[in-house]
């Protein structure tokens, strides 16, 4: 059990989510290497784009001193390409088409291996005369740990047969849909099909809590004057939050009275107390409860703390107002709405995303229910960030207000 004068905690909803890998952007890097087993000082190679594979290319490339091996590295501007490589043999010119394709995890590490022979014996795919890399034969892919064959045009390929990457892109990993996770908030939760971390609401906390001012009114004539308290009316605003976003309420009213189990209740205390209100609600499986003490002065004006044992003075109502998401499902005007820093010395920030645009009040006050500044903000459809200064208010606790007289946000913050 909690009471409500605690720093209110405000949680962005978000939901955690692993992005698909993404082609990366050219040009690629792609190395052409071989053998030529039986090769001449002469001898060398030709390699010749084809079917469009950019750019457009018709090198030679001579072997590397003292060997019968040959390397080149291309920069390509198609992800897919292919290229006909050429040598004298014998004589006469052999040829292969050898096709790459870029991998979007290494994109830094496509290699094409072409080898000919030109004497006599088997050479494997790594130009190796007798050799074991043979296609249908395990390889590794350069640059990286990953299982892989070699095909029949000796091209080291990712072994896709029965593994895959996980929902972190780790392969063969253990992170697949319906297993646990833990999303970017640190809730636990389970991947979705997408791959998406999704919160397990039987876990996700939750918070009940209220605040207790002051009832006031403005002078309609001079809205921007400030505003006068009401004597014995009390205003609470139910700040819960957390669990699956439908809530259950009860409010005890602390006077012997039957409980009340509607969201924004009204109710008639018989005199000026003090009394222990509180709240408990239910979400998702989660429950919590905050108190709080209220009382009136001999002026009905909120003391919110625990007066003498005196009942001489007069009764008071509080009503509990419609500030935050009730079980209805309905879209609020504001949205994913956060304040900070607080406490705060200067200036509060305060986001949020709405469907509305145009001059809206907003409004700051002290425990007493006084306006101690008010303004009008524009606002557009889409994300918001104001930036309010606060720089000028003495050390203390106020709630700032934003909106209009039916839809509006509070937030209590504390002045340093």
């Amino acid at each position: 059990m909690r009471t409500s004068l605690r720093t209110l905690a405000l949680t962005l909803a978000s939901a955690a989510a692993i992005g698909a890998f993404a082609q990366p952007l050219p040009p690629y890097p792609v190395t052409v290497m071989g053998t030529i087993a039986g090769c001449t000082p002469t001898s060398y190679v030709n390699i010749l784009t084809v079917q469009n594979t950019q750019p457009a290319l018709d090198i030679d490339v001579p072997l590397t001193s003292g060997t019968c091996t040959f390397t080149i590295d291309l920069m390509m501007d198609s992800f897919n390409g292919w290229f006909v490589v050429s040598t004298p043999c014998n004589g006469v010119m052999q040829s292969q088409t050898v096709s790459y394709t870029v991998n979007s995890l290494f994109p830094d590490s496509t290699v094409v291996i072409v080898n000919f022979n030109c004497g006599t014996g088997t050479t494997d795919c790594l130009g190796v005369a007798g050799g074991t890399a043979l296609p249908g034969t395990a390889c590794t892919i350069p640059g990286s740990n990953l299982p892989a064959l070699w095909t029949s045009d000796c091209i080291c390929a990712l072994d896709t047969m029965g593994q895959t990457f996980d929902c972190t892109g780790v392969w063969n990993g253990t992170n697949w849909p319906g297993t646990p996770c833990t999303t970017a908030l640190g809730a636990a939760g389970t991947w979705s099909a997408s791959c998406v971390c999704i919160a397990d609401t039987t876990t996700t906390g939750c918070e009940a809590g209220f605040w207790v001012m002051q009832a006031y009114e403005i002078d309609s004539l001079n809205p921007n004057g400030g505003a006068t308290p009401i004597p014995n009316l009390l205003w609470i605003w139910n700040l819960s939050s957390g669990g699956n976003g439908n809530y259950d309420f009860v409010w005890s009213w602390g006077d012997g009275t039957p409980n009340s189990t509607e969201a924004f209740p009204t109710h008639i205390y018989a005199n000026g107390g003090p009394y222990e209100l509180c709240l408990t609600m239910n979400s998702g499986g989660c429950t919590d409860t905050a108190c709080d003490s209220v009382s009136v002065d001999d002026d009905g004006i909120y003391t919110g703390m625990i007066l003498e044992q005196s009942y001489a003075r007069s009764g008071f109502t509080v009503n509990v107002l419609n500030e935050m998401p009730t079980s209805i499902p309905e879209r609020p005007l504001f949205d994913h709405t956060a304040v900070w820093p607080n406490p705060v010395e200067d200036a509060l920030n305060l986001t949020f995303n709405t469907t509305v645009h145009g001059s809206i009040p907003m409004s700051i006050f002290d425990l007493n229910g006084r306006v101690v500044s008010t303004t009008n903000v524009l606002i557009s459809g889409g994300n918001n960030t104001l930036r309010i200064p606060v720089g000028e208010l003495t050390q203390g606790m106020y709630l700032l207000r934003f909106g209009n007289e039916s839809n509006a946000v509070s937030f209590r913050f504390v002045k340093r």
